[in-house]
């Protein structure tokens, strides 16, 4: 463990109303590592009103000093900030030198100390905390990617005169209980059912309770059967071996790591369920076209 200091950077419009918002996190230490994170999109300092269009321009101005440092990819800073900036890497010199200067609509807290096994250690710790991500994704808009790429692989792959299609969003339904599934491959029976998840979203206490819901209707489907209603399609029974599948984004935070432990912790418990992570999805492709062929 190494000792370390961060800093906060932070959007404010007034000075004299006060109202700010977090926008990012820097961690390092000279002769260390460094490392820096901000949020994905800049709508909640939007709504504070001003132009936080210069808060952009410092965010990737401390993303690329810190990537230069630790990558050594020389990249010159853009030019409406070469007169400020100065630099070529970061050090915690240039970070006081810098929260000086910007000391207005945009400004760098005071260093603060923390104790992590890297820089990028000690950012994941604090940003989920510190700081609040508007375009962190719900799981829906996670789903609908990996669906939306699973359907077009597997059309693609499908061989001539296969009669399988991708159902979008089904109702498992087990006794009276439905849930709702990413996408479920059928032919003339269910083939597939998948489920996508992430874990890279604000609320990963919420995702857990979510994922030990889908995990206890999956374990109920195995021992007691059930059926896959589509819209527009006719209601099928799901065979006792039908592929049960989960694909999942890779965590970028410790506490989303914990989340992922205990779901694959959870996964296991259920008779033949496969999770792969999203660096792995094509697998989904491969197992429902050998289902298909079968």
């Amino acid at each position: 463990m190494t000792h370390y200091n961060y800093w906060i950077v932070r959007y404010v419009p007034d000075p004299v109303r006060g109202e700010f918002v977090n926008l990012g996190i820097l961690v390092g230490r000279d002769g260390f590592d460094w490392h820096f994170k901000a949020v994905s999109s800049l709508r909640r300092a939007n709504r504070l009103g001003g132009d936080p269009t210069i808060a952009g321009y410092w965010l990737r101005e401390l993303a690329r000093m810190t990537a230069s440092l630790n990558n050594a990819q020389r990249a010159d800073p853009e030019p409406i900030l070469a007169a400020v900036a100065d630099s070529g890497d970061i050090s915690a010199a240039i970070v006081s030198r810098l929260a000086g200067r910007l000391n207005n609509a945009v400004q760098i807290s005071p260093p603060y100390p923390i104790v992590a096994k890297s820089a990028a250690d000690g950012v994941d710790m604090l940003f989920d905390h510190l700081v609040a991500d508007p375009q962190v994704q719900t799981r829906s808009v996670y789903g609908t990617r990996v669906s939306s790429y699973f359907a077009q692989e597997f059309r693609r792959s499908l061989p001539d005169g296969a009669r399988a299609i991708v159902q979008p969003k089904p109702h498992v339904i087990v006794g009276s209980a439905p849930r709702t599934a990413s996408f479920a491959v059928t032919d003339s029976r269910v083939e597939q059912i998948t489920n996508a998840w992430s874990f890279n979203l604000s609320d990963v206490d919420l995702v857990s309770t979510q994922i030990q819901a889908w995990a206890g209707h999956m374990g109920r489907l195995r021992r007691r059967g059930g059926t896959l209603e589509a819209k527009g399609q006719p209601t099928l029974v799901i065979p006792n071996d039908v592929q049960l599948r989960v694909v999942y984004e890779e965590p970028q935070s410790e506490p989303g790591r914990a989340a992922l432990r205990i779901a694959q912790d959870v996964w296991s418990d259920i008779d033949q369920m496969v999770a792969y992570p999203n660096a792995n999805r094509e697998r989904l492709v491969t197992d429902a076209l050998a289902a298909v062929a079968a």
